[in-house]
């Protein structure tokens, strides 16, 4: 019986379905054994691309069918944020041939995908939380993520702005900075905005949050003041979004908002790591201008970090991305290498489909501007009617009872 071995990474920041992709994958990948007659192995590379350097770990999958990953949140298989040079291909593609790997299929985001074009025979399964991947509808892990959002926002509004209700004076009502993930783009920063909708699923633009700055915008802090002035007439509590990746023009240069506030360190694709201990971040440079403005309105700092890729789970979510695993594996035995496996909406269905590797690799998805409901009053009604199924049906937000025991 002919035998395949497949190397299996999982590259990146996990999310809360990026083991349900590896199900998808391991299930599959029996399905064409059988079909095929020919016996498949699946190898996990310890802590994705570490596991292709010397003195690297692999992880013998045939003991584990795909239905002990499903569920599960972070990568079972331990990740890295490890880029892959040139100096790096001698020693990764001896590795390979060590254990017999034929094949190559690598869960994750843009960084992910630049590994898997450098290799000849292998496929990239699309993951990431920030939704920025080139020719997908959404990715797997946004809807996940996006829940948290929505959930955190609604239950934030409720237990803070309880205490705006014990004073009569405006300039003591709270004022909360709620620093999302996106280092280039808003989307998730959007999706807080799924928030704004009551229990009867009717959009209230008197719900939180408030004012959301998305990435893709420069901060003006003129035009924020005019703003957060605007919004305190009408409301006795204010919830912020922002961005962790906001810039401003310092100098006629973009300068991260972060990097004013403290140092920040990068990874190894050059990115800032914005929720490293004593790193500054934009949410701090954000309530520093609110109590500059005001010193009696009482600020506060809401950064989940890493809560937001693995807290909330969307079954909706889960489900895309266990059928992202399954095509992958499809790819691969069928031969089409350096391609990635995005989700597509056609026709109304949402599908995994093929797209070259190159046009995902190292390039950016920003919210487009159809979604934007002016600036920074967030997203629009065909942003909602878009992304809202992402988020499973199961969603269920907290009631407003302020309303209610105030006869509102």
């Amino acid at each position: 019986m002919k035998e395949i071995v497949i190397g299996l990474g999982q590259g990146g920041g996990p999310t809360p379905v990026i083991n349900d992709t590896l199900a998808g994958a391991l299930d599959q990948a029996q399905v064409e054994a059988n079909e095929r007659k020919i016996n498949i192995r699946m190898l996990g590379f310890g802590n994705s691309a570490r596991a292709l350097m010397p003195r690297g770990e692999f992880i013998d999958l045939a003991p584990f069918s795909g239905e002990i990953f499903r569920g599960v949140p972070g990568a079972a298989l331990g990740t890295a944020r490890y880029k892959l040079e040139d100096r790096d291909m001698p020693c990764a593609l001896e590795r390979l041939k060590e254990k017999k790997i034929n094949l190559v299929l690598w869960i994750g985001g843009n960084d992910t995908a630049e590994n898997v074009a450098m290799l000849g025979r292998a496929v990239h399964a699309s993951k990431t939380i920030d939704n920025d991947l080139l020719l997908s509808h959404h990715t797997p892990g946004f809807g996940s993520s996006a829940k948290f959002h929505a959930m955190a926002a609604r239950c934030l509004d409720l237990d803070l702005n309880s205490f705006a209700y014990s004073t009569m004076n405006r300039k003591e009502f709270p004022v909360s900075i709620y620093q999302t993930m996106g280092r280039e783009t808003g989307w998730l920063a959007h999706s807080t905005a799924f928030a704004k909708f009551d229990e009867k699923g009717r959009y209230r633009a008197d719900y939180a949050p408030h004012i959301i700055w998305p990435a893709e915008l420069l901060f003006d802090e003129i035009k924020f003041l005019f703003a957060l002035g605007k919004v305190l007439k009408d409301r006795k509590g204010i919830l912020i979004v922002v961005s962790e990746g906001l810039k401003k023009i310092v100098d006629g240069e973009e300068v991260e908002l972060a990097k004013i506030c403290g140092k920040v360190s990068t990874d190894a694709h050059g990115h800032s790591e914005y929720s490293r201990a004593g790193s500054g971040s934009a949410a701090d440079y954000v309530a520093n201008l609110v109590r500059e403005f005001d010193k009696n309105l009482r600020t506060t700092i809401i950064n989940p970090g890493h809560l937001q890729r693995c807290f909330a789970r969307s079954e909706t979510d889960a489900e895309d991305a266990y059928k992202v695993g399954r095509e992958s594996i499809r790819a691969l035995l069928e031969g089409d290498f350096g391609v990635s496996i995005v989700l597509k909406k056609t026709n109304g269905l949402i599908e995994p489909v093929r797209v070259p590797v190159e046009r995902i690799a190292a390039q950016t998805r920003y919210v487009d501007h159809e979604f934007w409901d002016g600036d920074i009053c967030g997203p629009n009604e065909l942003f909602f009617r878009e992304f809202r199924p992402c988020l499973g049906y199961e969603l269920a937000l907290p009631r407003n009872l302020r309303e209610i025991v105030s006869g509102i």
